[in-house]
């Protein structure tokens, strides 16, 4: 078992970024913080915990002016977000922090402070309990026919997300990948038979002599509360995650 690299929250940021649509950066001053949408993901893991942020007001980014300024506590510190860019395909700004520490349960809170506008100072998240596979062992075999469960330590009233990917090739030796998204209650397991998130058509493609890669993350997830002070709608979350890889023979 292993823990994955915390690159979820750039992911979901980056949709929620081309789901709005693309645009110049708008300019923090004589915004009212009630026209700002601020979406802030939290992916923590067993010594690292990294904060993302973005802020929107009518689906174009905002960029924070010298005036204001957006600072994270967590583990007994504080520090404030620093600006970056996604690179050249993705306009627009972000905020992010890193801290080198995870502590389950412990509370994390965000304050944007502003000289010329209203403040939201009380922003604040429980980061989840760590997901612990312990069953099945990790590399091992299996049949694509086979329904195998994955058991972890459960944790009453959490939310737990599943992210299943088959990684198989084809008889010209293209690759075919095939997913299975799926939330859940925490009951600490769940079953899958990798037979059965195949396309049809790409079942009878798959180059049986080559046998294929599974990977299964199981991600346990809260949500926070943000400061009244920002737009409706404004969120945050905090995920946990862990996967398990196996080998799949058809």
């Amino acid at each position: 078992m292993h823990n994955i690299s915390g690159v979820i929250g750039l992911l979901l940021l980056t949709a929620t970024m081309l789901m709005a649509g693309c645009g110049g950066d708008v300019d923090s001053e004589g915004l009212e913080t009630n026209n700002i949408h601020a979406v802030v993901v939290i992916e923590a893991m067993d010594n690292q915990t990294d904060i993302n942020a973005e802020l929107r007001t009518e689906g174009a980014i905002v960029a924070l002016s010298s005036s204001d300024k957006f600072t994270v506590s967590a583990y007994g510190e504080t520090t404030v977000l620093s600006r970056y860019k996604l690179g050249d395909l993705f306009t627009g700004t972000r905020y992010k922090a890193s801290f080198d520490n995870y502590i389950a349960g412990d509370l994390i809170t965000l304050s944007l402070e502003r000289e010329n506008e209203n403040s939201a100072p009380q922003s604040y998240i429980r980061l989840p309990e760590t997901v612990n596979i312990y069953s099945p062992a990790d590399e091992i075999s299996l049949s694509a026919e086979e329904n195998f469960t994955l058991l972890w330590d459960i944790v009453i009233n959490t939310e737990i997300e599943i992210d299943a990917n088959l990684y198989c090739e084809d008889s010209k030796g293209s690759s075919i990948l095939s997913s299975l998204t799926e939330s859940i209650d925490d009951n600490g397991s769940y079953t899958i038979k990798f037979l059965e998130i195949i396309e049809q058509k790409d079942l009878s493609n798959i180059n049986t002599d080559v046998q294929c890669h599974a990977q299964v993350n199981i991600t346990r997830v809260t949500r926070g509360t943000m400061d009244g002070a920002f737009a409706n709608g404004s969120s945050i979350t905090a995920r946990h995650s862990s996967s398990a890889s196996f080998i799949v023979n058809f």
